[in-house]
């Protein structure tokens, strides 16, 4: 997890850096690790303590979840390159996060340089998230992007740009004369739009690589079992059918637990055993079918729906299921981002009359409470974190841009203009205005500081990982 995927191949075992004026050469490879620093269980690894991203739903605004996700990832770059970090001289020159001098391999010396003049805005940074991450959790289209992310291994800005596809296939053709409350009998949108969106942003996120298969077939487990892990959040029957529950699509196995566990225990590992043959657009369809706005989607002859009916923000679940997975050892690291914090959700005036679709009717109020308390799970992972042990305890950290930032107005479909014209490309209004409420957001001293704090953590946690033999 984390590993060092897209590694440089190995040359001679040294290369030398430095130059003529200077008069400095140093070696530009690092030290070989013992073996027993590459387990999960050995206290003195750096493997040990995981690093978890989890990434609420929220429809279109998943956008600015990912806005948030680019500047943490922008603060790695710059510390990764910047001048106080370069007494480690197998670091200095690096220019993307898979050019890692991974153990004892040599960097590539022909690499361009650092530009430290160019904002933050306007580049598109090579360190990618599942470099960094060992985990990814996602809601809806916080799913989506945990695939993207994680099971897919994009960068920030490429997975940004897979939210134009959604937008232009999906938000910008809703079915024509469909009222709030027909969304209720009939949903807004067609699943075959999203269903294609998924198979263009596929398509886009493995162009290049050579594929045995087509996209529409590719599972959502892991070819790698080393990979960063991917988990979405969905809402369907239990295995012994019925009662509804929370499900989570792995991109790994997780194994069925202990008998000796209590009944409460073993309720925790959620649909645990054998991976499911699950392929990426099932689950990402699963994990986005919104009440009123997607129908549920069928994997393996049972239904799920959009993961929020239950989990909006799955950071609760994701805390349960990496400590679950690591015999009960504390994460390291957990970010949390939101999509905006939202108003208080009213019910729709003919809330009343629903009666003869009761059944759906409760799913689409447990779906718009949990929209609006993604701050609930929040809240009580920190009651949790605060009642272990001090140094046991893992850092936290919380991103979500307030209602008063006016992101909240933007509807989980919007997308304006629908189409482009006058200058301005479709949806261009809608991203300009999570632009900037994320801008404000991570500009102000106390989210900043957050962010510098997280992406150090993550850079310490690569560069001893990256002096191990795993």
């Amino acid at each position: 997890m984390a590993l060092q995927t897209g590694m440089l191949l190995s040359g001679e075992q040294s290369a030398l850096i430095g130059s003529a004026d200077s008069g400095i050469v140093i070696p530009r490879t690092l030290p070989k690790c013992g073996r027993r620093y590459n387990s999960d269980s050995s206290a003195k690894s750096p493997w040990r303590r995981k690093i978890i991203l989890s990434l609420d739903g929220g429809g279109i605004r998943g956008y600015a979840s990912l806005k948030i996700l680019e500047r943490l990832m922008q603060k790695v770059e710059r510390i990764e390159q910047s001048n106080e970090s370069r007494h480690r001289a197998a670091y200095s020159q690096i220019t993307s996060s898979a050019a890692y001098p991974w153990n004892n391999t040599p960097m590539n010396g022909n690499l361009p340089s650092f530009n430290p003049d160019v904002p933050y805005h306007s580049y598109d940074t090579g360190f990618r998230p599942h470099h960094y991450f060992d985990c990814f959790f996602g809601t809806s289209t916080g799913g989506l992007s945990s695939i993207m992310l994680g099971r897919l291994q994009m960068t920030v800005s490429t997975a940004l740009k897979q939210y134009d596809i959604v937008g232009n296939s999906v938000f910008a053709h809703g079915r024509p004369y469909v009222t709030a409350l027909g969304s209720i009998i009939v949903p807004k949108y067609r699943s075959r739009d999203m269903e294609q969106a998924l198979s263009d942003v596929l398509k886009n996120g493995l162009a290049g690589r050579t594929l045995m298969r087509p996209v529409e077939e590719l599972a959502l487990q892991n070819e790698n079992e080393g990979a960063a892990r991917t988990v979405v959040v969905s809402h369907g029957p239990s295995a012994l059918g019925g009662v509804s529950m929370r499900y989570l699509f792995r991109s790994y196995e997780h194994p069925k637990p202990s008998t000796r566990l209590t009944d409460g225990q073993e309720e925790d590992h959620l649909n645990p055993g054998p991976i499911p043959p699950t392929t990426i657009i099932e689950a990402a369809r699963a994990t986005s079918a919104a009440p009123t706005y997607f129908s549920e989607k069928e994997v393996g002859g049972l239904l799920y729906m959009d993961g929020a009916v239950n989990a909006n923000s799955p950071v609760q679940l994701a805390y349960n299921e990496v400590t679950q997975m690591h015999h009960s050892q504390q994460p390291r690291l957990i970010i949390s981002i939101g999509t905006g914090e939202a108003a208080e959700w009213q019910p729709h005036s003919a809330w009343r009359i629903l009666k003869a679709v009761k059944r759906k009717a409760d799913h689409i109020s447990d779906f718009a409470r949990n929209i609006t308390d993604t701050e609930g799970p929040h809240k009580d992972l920190k009651k949790t974190i605060r009642h272990l042990p001090k140094a046991e305890q893992p850092h936290y950290f919380r991103f979500n841009v307030p209602s008063s930032s006016g992101i909240c107005g933007i509807a989980l479909d919007e997308w304006q203009p629908k189409r482009a014209g006058h200058g301005r490309s479709s949806g261009n209004d809608t991203k300009s205005r999570m632009e900037a409420a994320v801008k404000d957001y991570c500009d102000s001293k106390t989210v900043n500081d957050q962010l510098e704090e997280c992406a150090k953590i993550l850079v310490e946690v690569r560069r001893k990982r990256a002096e191990t033999e795993r």
